[in-house]
């Protein structure tokens, strides 16, 4: 597993995501995106890779070199 501490990375995410996120009422689940983002920091290709045929077509134009998929759970009931 490759050594990430050495790059300064962050973790954006669209406008629409940050409102989600900041209107989010279920105290589990945001917990669980926070450290979700935090384990994203510390290891970028956290996830399961996405074969470039299976992206929808607005994030192949952005020029990426790869895309990760990464489950969040859903809320125990």
């Amino acid at each position: 597993m490759p050594d990430y501490r050495k790059f300064q990375v962050s973790v954006n995410g669209r406008a629409e995501f940050a409102a989600f996120l900041s209107n989010l009422t279920d105290r589990e689940m945001k917990q669980r995106i926070d450290e979700t983002l935090d384990l994203l920091k510390e290891r970028p290709d956290a996830g399961d890779l996405v074969k470039h045929e299976l992206w929808p077509e607005a994030y192949r134009k952005l020029g990426l070199d790869n895309m990760f998929r990464i489950e969040v759970g859903k809320a125990r009931e």
